[in-house]
């Protein structure tokens, strides 16, 4: 039969099954952060090897039930991160472990090898990360930093809590070294070389070739102990009849001096170089009529100083 005048309502009953939020895990991480130094007080691109400096974590958890957590580093797949600063980078890298086994990267760590802390309620955990600067970065010196964001992850099903932030920083030192030879520089000081120019005569010429690596602007200072000079070794006196007066020429411009009496400074300023042009040290006897015979030396000490 039908009712045109009616309206059935039909009920459709839709059961609900409630979602119970896993218990309260609240873990609120805070990381130090850090200055990272090798040997030398910040960090020096001529110390050799891998130097690995440590940054505080904390992380407490006011909920009430015990979290297990993990960090992951976004867009890194395997730990890698730069630190920028004046148009140059530092490449660094971020560990779990201070045996540089186990980058913090981009995926969850869950390993008990790796990296998870475990926060019982009301309780604080500290732990560490560590960071590596390689050697060798040849970069202007100045401050170079990285803020970096590191996700909290749920080592348990691996769903981000949320995020924290990371700030590295490192003061890159200016640092210069001279060498004879390219492929040998270490910070020794004391190399020595011997310029033989058998018998004298005037205008005759040697040369000393030296390399320099700097990272940034440099003063080179040459002091001759003689004054300029070349000494007989038998002088009773100052007389000039018992000295030759030598010049000097680095990379064919003359490095102005005059010989005169006393212990004498030259200074040359240059710029940042990677220490793979050779310095041309070029040195002009001068007129040797009227000396007396025997032996002539001078001993002239090369110094380099950063400027920066």
């Amino acid at each position: 039969m039908i009712y045109p005048n009616r309206v059935f309502l039909i009920t459709i009953a839709v059961l609900l099954a409630p979602i119970f939020a896993k218990a309260d895990c609240l873990p609120v991480v805070h990381s130090a952060g850090g200055l990272y130094e090798n040997v030398s007080g910040g960090y020096d691109a001529f110390v050799p090897g891998i130097g690995v400096r440590a940054i505080d974590i904390t992380v407490t958890n006011p909920g009430s039930s015990q979290c297990r957590i993990t960090l992951t580093q976004y867009g890194s797949s395997n730990g890698d991160f730069s630190l920028n600063g004046r148009g140059d980078s530092v490449d660094a890298k971020l560990f779990f472990d201070s045996g540089l086994q186990h980058p913090v990267t981009d995926r969850p760590a869950t390993s008990a090898s790796t990296w998870t802390l475990e926060i019982d309620p009301g309780e604080e955990v500290e732990s560490e990360l560590f960071i590596t600067v390689p050697a060798g970065q040849f970069v202007s010196p100045g401050t170079y930093d990285q803020r970096l964001v590191l996700n909290v992850i749920d080592a348990d099903d691996l769903e981000r809590f949320g995020q924290t932030p990371l700030l590295v920083q490192t003061v890159v030192l200016s640092r210069a070294q001279l060498s004879f030879d390219a492929a040998a520089f270490s910070g020794a000081s004391g190399q020595q070389r011997t310029l033989d120019f058998g018998e004298l005569s005037s205008g005759e010429t040697r040369e000393l070739v030296f390399f320099v690596r700097a990272n940034g602007a440099y003063k080179l200072e040459m002091e001759s102990e003689n004054g300029g000079a070349l000494k007989n070794q038998f002088s009773p006196n100052r007389n000039k009849h018992w000295r030759v007066p030598y010049t000097i020429s680095l990379n064919g411009r003359n490095v102005n001096h005059e010989a005169s009496d006393k212990r004498q400074q030259m200074s040359v300023f240059q710029t940042r170089g990677a220490g793979d042009k050779a310095n041309r040290l070029s040195f002009e006897i001068g007129d040797v009529t009227n000396k007396a015979a025997g032996s002539y030396s001078d001993a002239v000490y090369i110094r380099v100083d950063s400027l920066n």
